[in-house]
């Protein structure tokens, strides 16, 4: 959309030329891409992920090889075989896995926030990212800067993005069309009301098929067909939506990009391969969620930490330019209101910088545990347990699942689903060190031990408790034991 350009020599004028850039970033075909990175031998082929070609199922993605036969996402399963098949292409049809996908989307996020911390991920596949500020900080324009991350990405990952970006989010989603497949395209400001003027009403977020019908039969086709009409016509006929629609068809988007935050719960539940009435098969399992939960409640807050504390980095790289920029100036020549405002900037970024301190000394915990078990013939109402402070240490809530597994597990009828829930987050009470590290600090210890251990060589290279149980029972490659039905993304 727009060619390359040279960054101003001045750092300084960098923010001011460009004004706010948020860029959108779509990973290409994603699940296929997936598959296409872990094993290479893939790559240039039709690849549709979803099951087999004779699973009644539908296409979750495919490559863009198989999009250029025909083939969609949405599509089933066995019609996309027919595609290919008449098209002479030998397709490869593959499950997907769930763990290797939340892998490559973690390793995407971590690349991204290496230039920003103002990063929300939207789904499993795209996300935002705020560059305000940044642009100055590395000394880069806004195409220069979305190459570099783009770049940043395809080597931590392995995958291929598409980047739009522009003044807002909606700008700079509706950019993205124009960069893929790969590509990094930017609107400029000057250019956005002619952009979005252009584009067809389907392609804006949040007129879907029935609200695109209606306008197209009133003869209205694109955005700056829609600009003509009067806001009261709009609300009149929309209610609240028109005011909306009267927005988005001029480009106008106030939403911020809000960084990752904690959801309300964690949860983590799995169909048996086949119903059992092993009761340690389902401790086992149970056990296993538990530790998949507790890993992602402490890498939520090890996530969140980060953050605040990359926020708190850059808020601070903009005060010192704020100084430098006025220490080019007569100190005479500045009003009284000026250095109160800086000083007021300062005392907000030591209070920020304190905060972002007492969370890393008070990492997140549950406060409620809750289990549910599905037997062959019904569900059981979940067991649930307050805890009187919360914690985020694995034994701890392992063993009070297992109690509540026991209060549940009480009719001899086959088990068909476990799981568990994690809610009520609050930062815990710091661990206290003995002279034997008895208690909470040693199992804080020992989590961030295994913690390490999982980062580097994989979460199924060490399998603890109950779950040494499943050994045998399931495949355990590197990212863990593959589960029939995960609910790992939740």
């Amino acid at each position: 959309m727009s060619p390359a350009q040279e960054p101003p020599e001045d750092r300084a004028a960098l923010d001011h030329a460009f004004g706010r850039v948020i860029a959108h970033l779509d990973i290409d075909a994603f699940l296929a891409s997936v598959e296409q990175a872990h094993d290479p031998r893939l790559r240039g082929k039709a690849v549709i992920v979803g099951g087999r070609p004779t699973d009644r199922n539908l296409v979750m993605s495919c490559s863009y090889a198989a999009r250029a036969l025909g083939i969609k996402p949405g599509m089933l399963l066995p019609q996309a075989a027919r595609i290919a098949r008449r098209a002479g292409v030998r397709a490869v049809f593959l499950p997907g896995s769930s763990i290797r996908a939340n892998a490559a989307r973690e390793s995407v996020l971590r690349a991204v926030r290496g230039f920003t911390p103002l990063v929300e991920a939207t789904s499993i596949d795209d996300a935002y990212a705020d560059l305000g500020g940044t642009l100055r900080l590395h000394g880069a324009g806004p195409l220069d800067l979305g190459e570099r991350i783009a770049r940043a990405v395809r080597e931590a990952s392995g995958l291929a993005i598409s980047m739009g970006l522009g003044s807002n989010r909606l700008i700079a989603r509706l950019a993205t069309r124009l960069a893929k497949p790969g590509g990094v395209a930017w609107v400029r400001p000057e250019q956005e009301t002619a952009f979005v003027a252009a584009i067809a009403l389907e392609a804006l977020p949040g007129i879907g098929s029935s609200i695109g019908g209606f306008l197209r039969d009133t003869g209205l086709r694109t955005a700056g067909d829609l600009q003509r009409v009067p806001r009261e016509t709009l609300e009149a006929t929309f209610g609240r939506h028109g005011a909306k629609l009267y927005e988005r068809c001029r480009g106008i988007d106030r939403t911020p990009v809000r960084p990752e935050r904690l959801p309300a719960a964690i949860h983590r539940e799995t169909t048996f391969p086949t119903p059992t009435a092993d009761l340690a098969e389902v401790r086992a399992m149970l056990a296993y969620l538990v530790d998949r939960a507790c890993a992602r409640l402490r890498a939520l807050s090890r996530l969140q930490r980060a953050n605040e504390a990359g926020a708190c980095a850059l808020d601070a790289h903009r005060v010192a330019e704020q100084a430098l920029d006025a220490s080019r100036f007569d100190e005479r020549a500045l009003g009284a209101s000026d250095h109160g405002e800086r000083a007021l900037g300062a005392r907000q970024l030591d209070e920020r910088a304190l905060g972002a301190r007492q969370l890393d000394e008070r990492a997140l915990g549950a406060r409620r545990l809750s289990v549910r078990l599905v037997y062959a013939d019904r569900a059981e109402p979940p067991a649930q347990r307050t805890l009187k402070e919360p914690t985020h240490a694995t034994t701890t809530l392992r063993a009070i699942a297992l109690e509540l597994l026991e209060r549940l597990a009480t009719r001899r009828v086959l088990v068909r689903r476990v799981g568990l829930s994690l809610s009520g987050f609050a930062p815990a009470p710091p661990a206290q060190a003995t002279l034997f590290e008895e208690g909470d600090a040693r199992r804080a210890r020992l989590d961030r031990t295994v913690d390490a251990i999982r980062a580097r060589h994989g979460f199924g290279r060490l399998v603890a408790g109950p779950a040494v149980e499943l050994l045998g029972k399931l495949e355990n490659p590197p990212d863990g034991f593959v589960l029939r039905t995960p609910s790992l993304t939740q």
